[in-house]
């Protein structure tokens, strides 16, 4: 189970029918981002696209962002209320702005999703 999320890691929430991207752009300074991903949750079931590809882009000024490692595709098959997806933060990123793009395959006509810095430690 996920805890509560600091406010100033969350990306925010987004609604697949008409967003293209979360709302809210993290500003991570010059951190450590070894260890990082951000978690995707679903929190509202899709229906009528064929899936959303998350990318994470970074920026060094917090307006020209570009993509950081590859996309994720989801299908609308795994779009379901609950779902947990992780876009890993590669070792070495050294860009303090980031946010999350959603590419949307089809027309939605319903489905939520949010996303937040999450760290994991790994084995």
């Amino acid at each position: 189970m996920i805890g509560p999320v600091d406010k100033l890691l969350s990306f925010g929430e987004c609604s697949l029918v008409s967003a293209a991207e979360l709302p809210d752009t993290i500003n991570v300074g010059k951190s450590q981002t070894e260890r990082m991903s951000v978690s995707v949750q679903c929190t509202e079931t899709a229906s009528g696209g064929t899936s959303v590809a998350l990318q994470l882009k970074g920026s060094d000024n917090g307006t020209s962002f570009s993509p950081i490692g590859s996309a994720l595709t989801v299908t609308i098959d795994q779009l379901k209320a609950g779902a947990n997806f992780a876009l890993p933060i590669p070792e070495g990123v050294n860009k303090p702005y980031l946010k999350v793009t959603c590419a949307k395959t089809g027309s939605f006509t319903a489905g939520k999703l949010n996303a937040f810095v999450d760290t994991y430690m790994g084995i």
